[in-house]
């Protein structure tokens, strides 16, 4: 997870079948805006990060690092 303004980052990743008896990895990026309103913006989105090049990595294997945390949410 990581912080950017009001927005939270969460990298995530889970393997897919390819077709051809393989596995091949997703990765899934989903950001939680602290500043939406509810009701009116929704505050989590989901989207697939950019990979500048995919073939640089040698062995078509990708290494995922994650790190946990909490997040409680208060009415007012």
């Amino acid at each position: 997870m990581t912080v950017v303004d009001t927005k939270l980052y969460f990298l995530a990743g889970y393997q897919v079948p390819a077709g051809d008896g393989s596995f091949r990895t997703v990765s899934l990026v989903h950001s939680f805006d602290t500043s939406a309103v509810p009701g009116l913006v929704p505050a989590w989105s989901s989207f697939e990060p950019k990979m500048d090049d995919p073939d640089d990595v040698d062995d078509g294997s990708k290494e995922l690092f994650s790190q946990c945390c909490s997040v409680q949410l208060s009415s007012s």
